[in-house]
């Protein structure tokens, strides 16, 4: 495991398995270490067990990849964290931007934007922040929402990106079941 992902797992009391590569032991198949980065619920057995539900880890990320829209999570130091990988994302995302600043994932220009935006979301003056564009013929909805814990603590900003082109040209209704476009 790479040092870096050592001092993580130090820091937070997670533990993970000899020779892995930062999957925790609860993914592994042994039962979840408590400690700061595991909630009440817990992941068990490569299940993460939450309030309203458990999935596994493959439900997990066929669920994110179902989803029509794309999310990207940051953390409260500014690092992305996760991205979903749908098939038709907005905005392509290497893997390379895991574990980077989001400052540095953006144009120069928007840095500014991005940092106020960030700085409103840690204060609490702010909670949610949305633009839409025009981007080459398609209209695109993207929806900041800042992450809180349950005792109101800020855990990172949560970035939803949507290509609402057929959406928008919607109109009338439609009752009857009907498969396809």
């Amino acid at each position: 495991m790479p040092e870096a992902a050592r001092a993580v797992a130090a820091r937070s009391g997670v533990a993970f398995a000899a020779g892995a590569r930062a999957v925790p032991l609860a993914m592994a198949g042994a039962a979840a270490t408590p400690g700061p980065a595991v909630a009440p619920e817990a992941v068990t057995r490569g299940t993460v067990v939450l309030p309203t539900g458990a999935l596994t880890l493959e439900q997990m990320k066929a669920l994110f990849a179902t989803l029509p829209v794309d999310v990207t999570f940051v953390d409260a130091d500014d690092r992305v964290r996760f991205f979903s990988e749908g098939k038709d994302r907005v905005f392509a995302r290497p893997k390379a931007i895991l574990g980077r600043l989001v400052q540095h994932c953006h144009p120069p220009s928007s840095v500014d934007v991005v940092e106020r935006i960030l700085s409103d979301f840690r204060s609490g003056r702010q909670s949610v922040a949305e633009f839409w564009i025009d981007l080459k013929g398609r209209f695109v909805h993207v929806r900041y929402f800042a992450v809180h814990d349950g005792a109101g603590s800020y855990l990172g900003t949560l970035e939803v990106t949507q290509d609402l082109t057929r959406e928008r040209a919607l109109s009338g209704e439609r009752r009857l079941l009907q498969y396809g476009s």
